[in-house]
């Protein structure tokens, strides 16, 4: 009796041995999978533009589809910026990301650049005026409002929305481009309360403000910052 005893305690030891062994091996196998697959996957991300020197020398620039400023005979042309760089266990690939904009004056047949360089990410770009006027030739775009990240003050050696941020304004012919607030956090809104004015709401270290920008001279009519209560 006490032989088959321990005949079957080592079968059964030697069939719990084989189970673990080959748990392990499955998980190693896995592990090993996901490795070698990760390191040929390539994650795309927009809005990002990486600062490191290698990053850069091996940017590629592109032209993005043209778009028509109706009553302006201006066209407006995006500069698109396409960067590849590996991390670890994968690849990145940066598109679609707006560094500059050409404006093509169909009349002088001139082209004008809204930076003289592309070391810049445009975050975003709004149109203005915004609003919804009955009257189709009132509603033309006669001014953008733009949203740029021109430096990188996190330190991750990119450019993003996560940056300090500048707002700056232009014609709809890409010209008279001036910055009007930096080191902007968010910008949470615009809305033009008149023909020569529009009401700016952002956000930056120091908390929320308001602002009047006037669209003859693009200066600061005013500034206030908007107390939360706690």
């Amino acid at each position: 009796m006490t032989k088959n005893f321990f005949r079957w305690l080592w079968r059964f030891n030697a069939i719990g041995i084989g189970i673990g062994i080959s748990l392990s091996l499955l998980l190693m196998s896995l592990a090993i999978y996901e490795i070698f697959s990760n390191e040929t996957r390539e994650r795309r991300v927009t809005d990002m533009t990486h600062t490191g020197a290698e990053q850069r020398e091996n940017t590629i620039y592109s032209v993005g589809s043209p778009d028509l400023i109706e009553g302006q005979g201006v066209v407006v042309i995006p500069v698109l910026a396409q960067q590849r760089y590996t991390q670890r266990y994968f690849s990145k690939n940066s598109t679609h990301n707006t560094v500059n904009y050409a404006f093509f004056d169909t009349t002088t047949q001139n082209t004008h650049w809204l930076f003289e360089s592309s070391e810049f990410l445009i975050v975003d770009t709004q149109r203005l005026p915004e609003r919804a006027y009955s009257d189709r030739q009132s509603r033309r775009t006669e001014h953008f409002l733009y949203t740029v990240a021109k430096q990188d003050t996190n330190g991750d050696e990119r450019l993003t929305q996560s940056d300090d941020l500048t707002l700056s304004i232009s014609d709809a012919a890409g010209k008279r481009y001036t910055e009007l607030f930096q080191k902007v956090q968010q910008l949470i809104g615009v809305r033009q309360a008149t023909d020569s004015e529009i009401i700016l709401l952002f956000e930056d270290l120091q908390g929320s403000h308001i602002a009047s920008i006037s669209l003859d001279t693009y200066s600061v009519n005013y500034q206030e910052s908007i107390p939360l209560p706690r």
